[in-house]
């Protein structure tokens, strides 16, 4: 939304289909690295429709959302949730 993130305006990463990965994809990743277990949680939408559904604290939370739309919506969702000490890593 250019008028309420002007910080996007003409920003077209969302119409790059290479950037789009699929869910399967990122478990696969996941499994490859040995880190898939059951304290692995995949939510597949927008930030702002599938974080602020998390609960619980987080250690560590990683962004790399390349709007800043979609980062400041992350972080508006998730940082509360950090616990204390823990690390926020904006990776844009």
């Amino acid at each position: 939304d250019a008028e309420a993130y002007p910080a996007d305006a003409g920003d077209d990463h969302s119409k790059y289909e290479q950037l789009a990965v699929s869910v399967e994809q990122v478990q696969a990743n996941f499994a490859s690295y040995g880190l898939l277990d059951d304290q692995v949680k995949f939510l597949k939408g927008w930030f702002k429709d599938t974080l602020p559904k998390l609960d619980g604290t987080f250690a560590v939370v990683r962004l790399d959302g390349d709007m800043y739309e979609s980062t400041i919506q992350a972080i508006e969702a998730l940082y509360p949730q950090l616990s204390d000490g823990g690390y926020l890593i904006v990776d844009d």
